[in-house]
C-alpha cells in the first residue's frame, strides 16, 4: 500500500472569524475589511484570522520539508486552493499581490517538479495546472 502522512503546515489559511462565512456575509458584517485584506495580504488580518505572510512561510516550510524530505521521489499533496497558490509562490518566487491571478478551482490537478543538481539550489519547476 501507500504511506501516508497529514501535515498541518498544509492547512489552509486561517480566515478567523470569517470562517465558514460567505462572501456576501462577510461584506455585510466587516465592511471593506475583505477588499483591505485583498490589497494588502501581508497586513495583519483584520477579522482575527491568520496573518498572510505568517501562511506563506508556514506553507513555504512545509514545502521545502517535503522537498527536503522526499528528495528523488514522487509525492502526493492534497491541499485546498489558497495552499496551492502560496506554492504557486514559493515556487515561483511570486508576491503575494499576484496570488489571485491564478484560477485554483476544486479537484484540480498540478504537477511541480523539482530537480535536484549536487551542490546547487534545488530547481522547481510547474510543469502543470489543469483547471478541469
Amino acid at each position: 500500500g501507500m504511506n501516508y502522512a497529514v501535515d498541518a503546515g498544509f492547512a489552509e489559511v486561517d480566515f478567523g472569524e470569517w470562517e465558514a462565512k460567505t462572501y456576501d456575509q462577510i461584506q455585510s458584517e466587516y465592511p471593506g475589511q475583505w477588499r483591505q485584506w485583498i490589497d494588502n495580504p501581508d497586513q495583519s488580518a483584520p477579522h482575527g484570522g491568520e496573518r498572510y505572510g505568517d501562511f506563506m512561510r508556514r506553507i513555504e516550510s512545509a514545502w521545502q520539508a517535503v522537498v527536503n524530505q522526499h528528495r528523488g521521489q514522487r509525492v502526493l499533496v492534497f491541499a485546498h486552493g489558497g495552499v496551492i497558490r502560496a506554492v504557486f509562490r514559493a515556487v515561483l518566487s511570486l508576491d503575494s499581490g499576484s496570488l489571485n491571478r491564478f484560477n485554483v478551482p476544486h479537484a484540480c490537478h498540478t504537477r511541480i517538479i523539482v530537480y535536484h543538481h549536487p551542490g546547487k539550489t534545488d530547481l522547481a519547476q510547474l510543469e502543470r495546472h489543469h483547471t478541469f
